[in-house]
């Protein structure tokens, strides 16, 4: 109801500073509506790939220059952090390819992304999230799970991006 109240509003003061009919404000206030970025993110499996990963990966564009190095250092990580189990979620699905059951709650946290926000980095506490700096460069490396039919686990994805296309309240 809020919604439609602001509708209203917006379109009658725009009667009011145009002298249009109501339709007429109606329409040129829902066609100056700001639609919805898109990001289309770039398939870096290949080079995942011949640097051990054994999932599907996608890039955020504005991340291609640096996404050998990128995905280098974020295999790294979990190979030298194989004894920590914060990352056991990540590196099964990455380097193993494991099909991990599917989150019951989101995969990146508040806590995570204040501290992704504030410059620290590190691991979300549902292991699905990790950020780390390339080149003064945040880069946040978040688990999709694709569930299958009949079941919450499925093939693993990578989202590669910076924090630009993140949007903080």
């Amino acid at each position: 109801m809020t919604e439609r109240k602001d509708l209203k509003r917006r379109v009658r003061d725009r009667q009011d500073r145009t002298g249009e009919s109501y339709m007429t404000a109606l329409r040129h206030v829902r066609d100056g509506r700001q639609p919805v970025p898109v990001v289309e993110m770039l398939d870096v499996t290949e080079i995942a790939a011949q640097l051990g990963l054994a999932c599907r990966v996608k890039m955020s564009p504005d991340l291609a220059d640096l996404a050998s190095e990128a995905l280098t250092r974020f295999a790294t990580l979990l190979r030298t952090t194989a004894r920590d189990p914060a990352f056991a979620r990540m590196r099964d699905a990455v380097l193993f390819g494991v099909s991990v059951p599917c989150l019951t709650r989101p995969a990146i946290d508040h806590a995570f992304a204040d501290r992704v926000h504030a410059g620290l980095g590190g691991v979300s506490d549902s292991g699905s999230g990790v950020a780390l700096v390339v080149h003064d460069v945040m880069i946040v490396f978040t688990l999709y799970v694709v569930p299958q039919i009949g079941s919450c686990a499925g093939p693993p994805k990578l989202f590669v991006s910076s924090t630009s296309l993140w949007r903080w309240s």
